[in-house]
């Protein structure tokens, strides 16, 4: 009974829609689809589509979690009956999905083709093929391979073979249309032309063989050349290192005696005060990161979850005592700084002045001798680096519009004026759609578009607040509150950080902490080529906060965090 069932059906139902060929181990989906266990494990490992979700390769039905992969022993048996009553039928193997068919079996019990006749166009079994074999009516008959598209070699409108070839119109065709229609034209059978083109096909082999080999000798000699110059700039560079070194010695030397007397005068004063400040720095950065994971932790109603984190909290201790403050060691090193600065202005000066004239010489006669020689291909110009500026003219030329993402915006976010401004509301919040790209405990926001391979500006205001301002990859973590969700802790964001009176640089969970003042509106450069982030304080001039140095090969994408009671907005500069 289980044969004759396996023979009803077709090889195209038994087989896998990802590997085309006939179930091994199947697994059936809960959208009732079925699969090889081992081509759906693998399709599942390269899909990507969010954390937790998979979905099926036919219906695209999507699942969470990962639906389990049991063995359908029931399409096993089905299978294993239907392979095994196929020999029965015949000596002869079905064909599969990436065989060429019988043309002459039934429709539901297509052999594999052994042969194709390009006088009938037809595709035949070993069983079919027999007459072509051993009648003398089919001699003439032309067998090859088997061909798929064994029927596109007939005319579509006489139903001919495809025997002749125009060399006027270069193109394939029966008798009928080379008669009727190209009575004029060079007309010759198509086995003379492939014979023809053949021939071209050698005479074109040696030529690129020749080429081949002329352009590995070609490529050997620039080889040489590479060398060449890599041995003759690192003779120079150790030449260089070793004239440099001996002039470095004599500074040095005076710089060791003048460090040896600062560091005399300053032992005593530092001891102490050097002490106190790293106790309050660790102190101060302690109490930061805490506040900040209390108010992840402040946003989440999982009541389990409060109760643990917060019995990883330590108590509050009391701030350490505050040093005396000393002043007398910049009024007793007034005199020597003023002596080393008359020095160094001195030295620098005459230095630059006899170096800039040898470098002209040596820069005119480089360009000369480049000139003289022959190139292969001329590398592309590079894009012009953004160098550091202090004319916000400058920077607007590379001003872009950014708007604010809704889809990614945390629930304590308000967004306003078009998506151009944020405001903290804790404790309130907004009843925002669920969303894979949305924040759920960190207060972030990252904007829509996705800045790559150039240059771009834009400048934000922040009025009475306090916020992380910076740019990520998209990639960032939307879910908890760990490093890879906030802006700066991570390797693949950079932000400024104001807290209060403090301004800090962050990336990759390193803080760098800035002495500079807090300015209503800040400015932001990214230059893709020159790999900087740079951050300006805009007044009636600007001023270079920090600067972060990096390879921004992925698209980024400007972000904020909001503190609470705090607004921050998107600056319309065109």
């Amino acid at each position: 009974m289980a044969t004759s069932t396996s023979l009803t059906l077709s090889e195209h139902s038994l087989s896998c829609s990802i590997c085309l060929e006939f179930f091994t181990d199947p697994a059936t989906l809960p959208c009732g689809h079925s699969f090889c266990q081992n081509c759906i494990s693998k399709h599942w490992e390269h899909q990507e589509l969010g954390p937790g979700l998979y979905s099926c390769p036919n219906c695209r039905r999507c699942f969470k979690p990962r639906p389990s992969l049991d063995r359908n022993t029931v399409l096993c048996q089905i299978v294993e009956g239907f392979l095994q009553a196929a020999p029965r039928r015949g000596s002869q193997p079905l064909a599969g999905p990436r065989d060429v068919p019988c043309d002459s079996c039934p429709q539901d019990h297509k052999l594999k083709a052994v042969k194709s006749c390009l006088v009938c166009l037809t595709s035949y079994c070993d069983s079919h093929l027999r007459p072509h074999r051993e009648s003398s009516a089919f001699r003439e008959h032309q067998l090859t391979e088997p061909v798929r598209d064994v029927a596109l070699r007939r005319c579509h409108k006489h139903r001919k073979p495809l025997e002749s070839f125009c060399r006027t119109d270069r193109r394939c065709m029966c008798w009928v249309c080379a008669l009727n229609e190209h009575g004029d034209h060079e007309i010759i059978t198509v086995d003379e032309e492939a014979a023809y083109r053949q021939k071209l096909i050698t005479a074109r082999k040696m030529e690129l063989q020749e080429h081949l080999q002329s352009t590995a000798e070609e490529i050997g000699k620039w080889k040489q050349n590479i060398d060449c110059i890599k041995e003759s700039a690192q003779r120079v560079k150790g030449a260089a290192v070793s004239k440099f070194t001996e002039l470095l010695r004599a500074v040095e030397k005076a710089q060791s005696e003048v460090m040896e007397f600062i560091e005399r005068e300053q032992r005593a004063e530092l001891k102490q005060a050097e002490a106190a400040k790293k106790e309050l720095e660790q102190k101060w950065t302690e109490l930061r990161h805490e506040k900040v994971r209390l108010e992840a932790l402040s946003k989440t109603n999982d009541s389990i979850y409060i109760t643990q984190e917060y019995l990883t909290f330590n108590a509050i201790a009391e701030n350490p005592t505050s040093p005396p403050s000393t002043t007398g060691l910049h009024t007793k090193l007034g005199k020597v700084e003023r002596a080393i600065e008359r020095l160094s202005a001195l030295i620098k000066e005459h230095f630059q002045s006899a170096w800039m004239k040898n470098l002209e010489n040596t820069t005119s006669t480089d360009e000369e001798e480049r000139n003289s020689k022959p190139s292969l291909n001329a590398a592309p110009q590079e894009q012009p680096l953004f160098l550091e500026t202090r004319n916000r003219e400058d920077l607007l030329q590379y001003c872009c519009r950014i708007t604010l993402d809704p889809s990614t915006v945390q629930r304590e976010l308000y967004l306003s004026e078009g998506s151009q401004q944020v405001t903290n509301i804790y404790p309130k919040s907004e009843d925002y759609e669920q969303c894979s790209e949305r924040f759920d405990l960190c207060s972030q926001v990252l904007c829509r578009e996705s800045l790559s391979a150039g240059q771009f500006y834009w400048e934000v205001e922040l009025n009475d607040g306090d916020a992380m301002i910076g740019i990520t990859h998209k990639r960032i973590r939307r879910k908890g509150s760990d490093n890879y969700c906030i802006l700066g802790r991570n390797d693949f964001s950079w932000c400024i950080e104001f807290w209060y009176n403090n301004v800090s640089a962050w990336h990759n969970n390193e803080e760098t902490k800035l002495q500079v003042g807090r300015y209503e509106r800040i400015g932001l450069c990214l230059n893709c080529p020159a790999g900087t982030l740079s951050f300006y304080g805009v007044s009636d001039q600007i001023s270079l906060i920090h600067q972060f140095q990096a390879v921004f090969s992925e698209p980024m994408h400007p972000a904020f965090w909001i503190y609470c009671d705090t607004t921050l907005s998107i600056c319309q500069l065109t």
